[in-house]
Order: C-alpha cells, then sequence, then structure tokens
C-alpha cells in the first residue's frame, strides 16, 4: 500500500509541475483571440475571433504564412489551456481518492478536435525543468520482477519490497540522498548479434545530467556460479555500451567481505556531488 501511495504522489506532483509549467507557458502567450473551426463538404476552415460575442470571426487562409503562424499560435494557445485543465483535473483526482490512474501520456492528450493534432507540440522533455523531468521520470509505472515466498523480504524506508538487507540499505541511502531510483525496472538489451533479453538491474538510478545508471548490487560473490553470472552480466551491459563509471555502477560482498555502504557513498559523491 505505500508503494501505491509513493506512486500515487509521485503522479500528483508530475501533473502539478506540468500545470504549473503550462501556465507559465500561457502566461507568455499574446491574448489574440481564439480560433474557430469549421468543416465543410470534407475541408477544414479556420478563423480568428477576436470579439467577445463575436461567432464567425476572420478567414485564415493556410496558404498565407502569416496566417499559418497565427492559426498554429492560437492552436498551441488552447491546447496549452487544455493541458492545464486536464492536469489539473487529474492532481485533483489523486487527491481525493488516491487511486490508480489510467496511464495517461501527455502526448495522447485530446484538445476537442482532431485537427489541433497537427497544429500543436506536446511539452517534450527538452521544454522540462530538471524537476519537472524527474518527477515525470518517477511517476513512471511498471512491473518488476517477482519475488517469491520463499525469499528473504526487506521493506525500505520508502515502502518498497527487496530482496536483501544490503539492497535495503542501497535504497534507503539513495532516498536520503533524494537520488530519483527504479527498482528491478525492466531493460531490454542485446545478448549476441540478434538475440535480445530483458533484465532487472538492481536499481537504475537517475544521474544530474539525465542519464540512466544503473546500480547492481553483487551480494554473493565467493559462489562460484553466482560469480560467474555476474561476470556474464558485467560484459552484457558493456556489450551494450552501458560501462563502469559512466552508465553502470556496482558494489560486492562476499562472507568474509561484508557490503561498505561508505564505498558506494563515494561513488554518488562522484556521480552527484558531495552530500
Amino acid at each position: 500500500m505505500k508503494r501505491i501511495i509513493s506512486q500515487l504522489k509521485a503522479k500528483k506532483d508530475y501533473f502539478d509541475a506540468l500545470a504549473k509549467n503550462a501556465r507559465a507557458r500561457l502566461s507568455r502567450m499574446p491574448d489574440e483571440g481564439r480560433l474557430r473551426i469549421r468543416r465543410t463538404r470534407g475541408y477544414t476552415q479556420f478563423f480568428h475571433v477576436t470579439r467577445k460575442g463575436e461567432h464567425n470571426g476572420h478567414y485564415l487562409s493556410q496558404k498565407n504564412g502569416a496566417d499559418l503562424n497565427l492559426t498554429r499560435r492560437l492552436a498551441q494557445k488552447e491546447y496549452t489551456e487544455e493541458l492545464i485543465r486536464i492536469a489539473e483535473q487529474y492532481s485533483r483526482a489523486i487527491s481525493f481518492f488516491l487511486d490508480q490512474l489510467p496511464e495517461t501520456e501527455v502526448k495522447n492528450i485530446k484538445v476537442g478536435q482532431p485537427v489541433f493534432r497537427t497544429l500543436v507540440s506536446p511539452p517534450s522533455e527538452s521544454e522540462m525543468t530538471d524537476d519537472e523531468f524527474i518527477t515525470a521520470w518517477r511517476a513512471v509505472t511498471y512491473k518488476g520482477k517477482e519475488i517469491s515466498d520463499e525469499c528473504a523480504r526487506y521493506t525500505t524506508n520508502r515502502g518498497e519490497t527487496v530482496r536483501s538487507k544490503s539492497e535495503k540499505i542501497i535504497a534507503d541511502l539513495l532516498d536520503s540522498r533524494g537520488i530519483p531510483y527504479r527498482y528491478e525496472f525492466p531493460q531490454k538489451m542485446k545478448v549476441g548479434r540478434i538475440r535480445t533479453a530483458v533484465f532487472y538491474p538492481d536499481f537504475t538510478i537517475l544521474a544530474p545530467d539525465r542519464r540512466e545508471v544503473i546500480l547492481e548490487h553483487f551480494g554473493l560473490m565467493d559462489d562460484p556460479e553466482y560469480c560467474r553470472n555476474a561476470l556474464k552480466k558485467f560484459s552484457i551491459y558493456v556489450s551494450n555500451g552501458i560501462f563502469p563509471g559512466d552508465r553502470f555502477l556496482f558494489t560486492y560482498e562476499t562472507s568474509e567481505m561484508p557490503f561498505d555502504s561508505r564505498l558506494l557513498g563515494k561513488m554518488l559523491d562522484k556521480m552527484f556531488g558531495a552530500n
């Protein structure tokens, strides 16, 4: 339940940030009236309505550069207003009900008129502030690897269930530093020349430059078979362009060398800056 609530709060933060960013863009748009769209005999016509109470408006020729640009500005403004309305609606729904909402992609938001899809541009990742990007990244839902009843279970400070005490320490360390992470997030990788397979890295963390970095904990390195599998995974990551120190961090332990969270802290200091 804690995990569900955490996901819902992350979604609410995402929609709040989306609405805030859209309101800021709307405030910079000139008040040029509104766009009226008419369909007749298979043709779509656009009109610029400037006066309150006016119905018809001035015809905008899509062959005229100035008219076409004005059409796009008016459509973008109406799209932004609708985006704000929908984002606020979802945020309110989460606040009131704290229940799972259908997965909604911003790019699929409908603004009443299908023709708008050719005129407007949904907000891209490059337009998001870092905080907005992190909020959207955290809000992504996914199905991780199943944890069988026979496995040990540990609960992180964030309410997630992980497989080992060391993984709990890692998760809590990331959370205490405010580092965005996903536990056992599925990632498709090449295995050999043709075949692909889905891997579930222990942690996928988001670096300040928006890179996704894999963090693996190898917890049984004195077990020969486990060690061989760990080295195979290491090779697969490298062959997929995921290099140690760049997009790949790892920790380890054996029966004689327990996990040292201080070493991980130093790696995180290097990547994220000293805490």
